[in-house]
Parts: C-alpha cells; structure tokens; sequence
C-alpha cells in the first residue's frame, strides 16, 4: 500500500498487524462497508472532520483506525467517513486484527477541548479565549445567532486565534470584567470587545472601563442603562441566549457611538436580525 510501514505482533491467540498507511477515499469507503458494530454516526463530527482534511488541518497525529480479526470496523468510523466526503487522502496508523471485545474499551477518555489545546499553546485565559474564538468563527460565518449546528472544528478555533492579535486581549478584558461586575458574562463581553475594537479603539477603552466600575454614568447613558439590563436579568436568573446578550452590548455601543441617550435594552423578538456595531 502506498505510504505503509508493517509491523506484526503475535501472541498465542492473536496476530495484530499495524500498518502507517496513506488511506485514500476508495480505501475508507471499503472498510466503512463493515462498519456493523459501532455507535451513530455523527453528520456534524465527520463534516467537522472533512472541513479540517480539505483546508490541510487535519495533520497525522498517531490515533489509530482499528480493525477487527473478522474485519469489522471498531474505530474510526467518523475519520474515514470525512475523507470519503472531503476527497483527501490522510495518513493514518491502521490496526488489524484486534479482537472484536476490544471494541468496549475505546473512546472512554475525555475528548481534549479547544481551551486545553490553546493552553498547551501557551495561551492565557485559555477556555475563554477558545469561547470567543468560537463565537467570532461562527460571527464570520454569517451565524450572527450562533446556531450550534455551525460549530467551528479545534482546527478552526486556533486558527481563529491565530488569525485575530488581539483576541487574547478582548478574552482578559471579558474575563476581568466578569470578575469585579459579575452579572456580565465574560465570552459576551469578550466578544463584545473583538467586534468593537476594530471600529473605535478609544470608546472600546472607555466603554468597557465603564462597564466594569458604573463610574460617571447619568441616567440615560447606554453603558449605565446596559449594566441596569444585566443587573436585572442576574437577579432574576433570567437565562439569555448568547445572541441576545451580544445584542444589547451592540445595541448599547451604537447608542453611545450615535451620542443617543436610552433608558432600556429589550430583548429581541424570535426572528429579529441581529443588529451590526457601527
């Protein structure tokens, strides 16, 4: 096969070869045939999957796919479906010849998140800058309701990241304000601060600064009148959507950025579109 190495092992019982190989679409359509004996398959992991393989994200990390002594599929079934789908040849350890019980002690550890790989990376604030991240990829992609069904794969987060300097900046900013006015939610205020950052980096500064003490604000001010909305929905353990919270720091910063005094932030209606930061 093209790419492979061989290596066999045997013992009294069982003979398990294990095999570096280049597996093509024709190959993984192959062994999917005798995927009979495995959890339901995810559509969004294996587009998730595909995404990364099409864009050279997907990069060869030593987990395997294992095949059983009757060659039946016991894991990998979401990897070989994303390079049917995306097209893309991917290098891969193949294990074969495992006995079919082997099958129960797969996939039973904690899948690492984006926040754990930003945070290898070296990255402070690592699970709210992989939140933020998040919501930008999915702010870019036109998903300005943050849909989870447009979900950003670890791949596209980090590229995220990598992509905006400054995301680590609005991620601290988001996190310390949550922690000194604690009804803010610090991945909205974060996000908040990526969105406005690029349009006027002196009224972020003072928005965001007022946001956080309540300092010099009158009655009317549309920072004063957002914390009063987030003060009220805290003590009323209200449960806001992420894309409302987003809407009433745009609604607010377009206030201030047109020199408007309002005295309330109402949630949106089901449908309403989401208002662009001018």
């Amino acid at each position: 096969m093209p790419g492979a190495t061989h290596h066999r092992q045997t013992d009294q019982e069982t003979t398990v070869e294990i095999n570096l190989i280049d597996v093509t679409p024709e190959a993984a359509a192959i062994w999917l045939r005798n995927n009979t004996r495995n959890r339901p398959i995810s559509d969004r992991l294996v587009s998730e999957y595909a995404r990364d393989m099409a864009a050279g994200a997907f990069l060869f990390n030593g987990e395997a796919i294992k095949i059983a002594e009757d060659q039946t599929l016991l894991d990998g079934q979401h990897r070989l479906a994303a390079v049917v789908r995306s097209g893309v040849t991917i290098k891969f350890l193949v294990i074969q010849g495992l006995p079919i019980e082997a099958q129960d002690t797969m996939d039973t550890g904690r899948r690492r998140t984006a926040g754990d790989q930003l945070a290898i990376h070296g990255e402070a604030y690592s699970r709210n800058l992989a939140a933020i991240a998040r919501r930008v990829w999915q702010w870019e992609a036109g998903n300005t309701r943050f849909l989870t069904t447009q979900s950003p794969t670890n791949s596209e987060i980090l590229a995220t990241v990598t992509k905006h300097a400054t995301l680590g900046r609005s991620a601290e900013v988001g996190h310390r304000i949550a922690t000194s006015f604690r009804p803010s939610r610090s991945a909205v205020t974060g996000m908040a601060h990526h969105l406005f950052l690029d349009i006027d980096q002196n009224l972020t500064a003072q928005f965001f600064a007022r946001l956080e003490t309540g300092a010099d604000l009158s009655k009317g001010h549309p920072v004063l009148t957002l914390r009063d909305r987030l003060t009220q929905d805290k003590i009323l353990q209200r449960k806001i959507a992420y894309h409302q919270s987003v809407r009433y720091f745009i609604v607010a910063w377009n206030a201030l950025r047109e020199d408007r005094e309002i005295t309330l932030i109402k949630q949106a209606a089901d449908g309403t579109s989401m208002p662009m930061p001018i």
